[in-house]
């Protein structure tokens, strides 16, 4: 079991988290494009990444439900798709497991994160999230997608989101 520095200063309300590769060079370069150039076709090799993660460390198996970061009507409308959306599809098809698109639901829009400090994003997606389908998220293992993961802020947030509902367990990828 392995905890950054970060994490074990305060403890994120995920009970873990895993991503696919640093956020730099090629990769970042693909997500760019993924997220904000219409790149749709890269979820395949995008999700390939995501899954080796995942194997890598659990027993897929052990999922209950495959939750996408949700995004702002507004920001969605905009860009025209949820990319976190895309990832969890391809990812969840894969490993033959059920995907939720309604089991969270982003309350207002935040503006980007790209240029916040960590205290920052934390302080922009606080109470972004409510839970819209407690019943089905109960006692589950639920893992949550993003495209990118910073600071963990979002997902710490979605995670804890999930928890108060009654997830048993909340996994980041």
């Amino acid at each position: 079991d392995f905890l950054c520095d970060v994490c074990r200063r305060e403890r994120p309300a995920f009970d873990l988290a895993r991503t696919a590769a640093p956020f730099r060079g090629g990769i970042r370069t693909m997500l760019h494009d993924f997220k904000y150039r219409n790149a749709t076709w890269l979820r395949a090799d995008l999700a390939d990444w995501l899954e080796g993660a995942l194997r890598a460390h659990v027993d897929p198996a052990q999922i209950d439900w495959v939750v996408p970061i949700p995004l702002h009507a507004a920001r969605l409308r905009r860009r025209g798709y949820n990319q976190a959306a895309l990832l969890t599809a391809a990812l969840a098809r894969r490993l033959g497991l059920a995907t939720r698109n309604d089991l969270l639901c982003r309350l207002r829009a935040t503006p980007t994160q790209t240029r916040l400090s960590a205290a920052g994003r934390r302080a922009n997606v606080r109470g972004v999230f409510v839970a819209t389908q407690p019943a089905w998220i109960r006692g589950r293992t639920v893992l949550v997608v993003d495209d990118v993961m910073t600071t963990g802020a979002t997902l710490d947030e979605a995670a804890r989101c999930l928890k108060q509902a009654g997830a048993w367990r909340v996994w980041a990828l």
